[in-house]
């Protein structure tokens, strides 16, 4: 080599020269640039980012209308109800019957009277059973506490005789009506006078044939009558 070349042999060293070097570097260039245009290279992929949309619940705002999901709550146990204690039975006073029949009440008589039980005596001027009777059951009808009325129905005498009678004995409560027949009895399935028939909203519920003599048993029987009726102050 001259001396002009930059000589690194000095000193049992080995050295490259200027000119070698940029010759290597030279090469290279060249070598990255043929890659290239062929494309042999490798080059890097570029990745689009990939885009997470992330939506949050949508929680109902208070007022809104919109209702959350139904949840379902835990099955309650079921409660049983008791039963019903039995009614207390009415215990008709003595010589009363069940009822065998089932006329209504207002198919016998107009009846506008302000309770729901009532008690219809059936009799005549000639039965002496009757007439014995009314005192009795003029009593009741003047009782402020009794919760029956009571319908007294003669079988068609006279008006004058009636009222002659109601007089003698001081009748002053008890209907005079005189609109009955014998077609009446067998209406309320009886064969004599005096008839009495309970009945309770229109409907009998038991009868007799016979004198009534005790007031304080009809009294108790109508009461509880009256209270199974719901017709009690």
């Amino acid at each position: 080599m001259t001396d002009s070349a930059f000589d690194f042999r000095r000193n049992g060293r080995v050295g490259v020269s200027l000119p070698e070097l940029a010759l290597v570097v030279l090469l290279h260039v060249v070598v990255v640039w043929l890659l290239l245009s062929l494309d042999v290279m490798p080059r890097p992929v570029q990745r689009k980012p990939i885009m997470v949309r992330i939506i949050p619940p949508q929680i109902p705002a208070m007022g809104s209308g919109s209702m959350p999901a139904e949840t379902h709550a835990p099955p309650q146990p079921q409660q049983v109800k008791p039963p019903e204690p039995p009614k207390a039975e009415c215990i008709p006073p003595e010589g009363f019957l069940p009822a065998s029949v089932a006329t209504p009440l207002n198919e016998l008589v107009k009846h506008d009277g302000k309770h729901k039980v009532a008690l219809l005596n059936v009799w005549a001027l000639w039965c002496a059973p009757c007439r014995a009777e009314l005192p009795l059951l003029d009593q009741l009808a003047q009782r402020e506490d009794a919760p029956f009325d009571i319908i007294t129905l003669n079988l068609g005498d006279d008006a004058a005789q009636i009222d002659n009678l109601f007089t003698d004995l001081k009748i002053h409560k008890l209907p005079r009506d005189n609109s009955g027949d014998s077609g009446l009895l067998k209406k309320l399935g009886g064969v004599g006078l005096p008839l009495s028939a309970w009945y309770v909203d229109g409907k009998m519920v038991a009868k007799s044939t016979g004198a009534l003599h005790d007031g304080d048993a009809l009294l108790a029987y109508a009461q509880c009558l009256a209270k199974q009726a719901g017709d009690t102050p």
